[in-house]
């Protein structure tokens, strides 16, 4: 499409100086007044005609701030755009203004901040951050921030990275778990699998099974110790939290319990090593578990070495007990970061004025007196 309008034109190239390609309507009337000299009025109604219908330049979204259109390919005809912008005054209310823009942006990420995932949620947590990281300001939000006297940007990523450590903390132990079940059942070439029922064959559980009960019952811990911090003086308080402590640390005891408590028998032409209906007391486990599933032929495998198997756990105790306390001092870390950010995110609320270069408005804000608030 083919653009001869001057004021079109400066509208257009103002979306290649914002780092999201998505920009309000003032700010897009700033970028514009640094190519041009146009008021105010004659920009915005420009702008709304370009997004209409008829012409379908911009879109509006439902925030709305304008974006364009990626359907339309833009060729400049006709006089030239300066091609390098003015300087521009922007006002204090311009500036407070997109200050409050910003504010929003801050707000999603209050609402949307990933928890520390202590289980097998990190799809959640990266939703979680996908969600506060394409909100459209966010990324001029943290040149903003980026410049005050606080360490959120610095912070954020040494969270979001802190989370991938624990993770990858996490994975090893498990992959431990599996290489020592793997040097028993030597042969049976089994591919480990996170869920426990319903197993196909030459599927096992067994590792993932163990490693969850570990994981939540000292990060259990963890968690509750925080929450003492919350609790009075009364006696009752201090007595359930003990009860609580002692349940998570008893729950790893209970699942080997459990484990070596299951038979091996035959289901159709599998082998199952794992619990029946006719073994469990109906109304007292709600769940069957299953830790492997094998071809009946090789029922004898199993039989074989499942005390063995369960034995693994004990044998890799020192390396188990190190890992773990990596994955307890990367969790101690990572709940430290999270008071910290959601701390300071609440007090960015707070500002008057966000310092820092502004893309949006063409140039950097004002000094601002104290923590970047007056």
């Amino acid at each position: 499409m083919e653009i001869s309008n001057l004021i079109d034109k400066a509208i257009i190239e103002s979306f290649k100086l914002a780092n999201e390609r998505i920009l309000p309507r003032k700010a897009i009337i700033k970028i514009v007044q640094g190519f041009i000299d146009r008021k105010d009025s004659i920009i915005s109604k420009r702008i709304e005609k370009i997004s209409d219908k008829s012409h379908k330049y911009l879109i509006r979204t439902s925030r709305g701030l304008y974006k364009l259109n990626p359907e339309v390919q833009f060729k400049f005809v006709g006089e030239r755009l300066p091609s390098k912008t003015k300087s521009v005054e922007v006002s204090s209310k311009a500036r407070e203004e997109h200050t409050e823009d910003l504010k929003k942006a801050v707000k999603n990420w209050i609402e949307n901040f990933p928890k520390i995932p202590y289980y097998e949620n990190s799809h959640n947590f990266l939703g979680a951050v996908n969600k506060c990281e394409d909100y459209p300001l966010f990324k001029d939000l943290l040149n903003h921030l980026s410049d005050s006297d606080y360490d959120i940007c610095q912070r954020w990523e040494k969270y979001k990275n802190g989370v991938k450590e624990e993770g990858w903390k996490k994975k090893e132990l498990l992959e431990l778990f599996e290489k020592g079940i793997s040097g028993i059942f030597k042969g049976l070439n089994l591919k480990f699998v996170r869920y426990h029922s319903n197993l196909s064959d030459f599927e096992c559980s067994l590792p993932f099974l163990i490693y969850d009960s570990l994981i939540y019952s000292r990060i259990g811990v963890i968690k509750i110790y925080k929450e003492l911090k919350d609790l009075s003086d009364k006696e009752e308080e201090q007595l359930k939290f003990a009860d609580d402590v002692e349940e998570y640390r008893l729950d790893y005891n209970i699942t080997v319990s459990r484990i070596s408590d299951m038979i091996i028998f035959e289901k159709g032409d599998s082998a199952i090593w794992g619990e029946t209906i006719k073994s469990i007391k109906l109304g007292c486990i709600t769940e069957l578990w299953e830790c492997m599933r094998v071809p009946k032929k090789d029922i004898d495998i199993p039989r074989q070495n499942k005390d063995e198997a369960i034995s693994i756990f004990d044998k890799l105790a020192p390396e188990i007990e190190k890992s773990i306390k990596g994955i307890i001092a990367e969790v101690k870390q990572l709940e430290e970061d999270e008071d910290y950010l959601t701390k300071e995110l609440n007090d960015a609320l707070f500002y008057k004025v966000f310092l820092g270069e502004c893309k949006y408005l063409g140039e950097k804000q004002g000094e601002i007196n104290g923590k970047n608030a007056v």
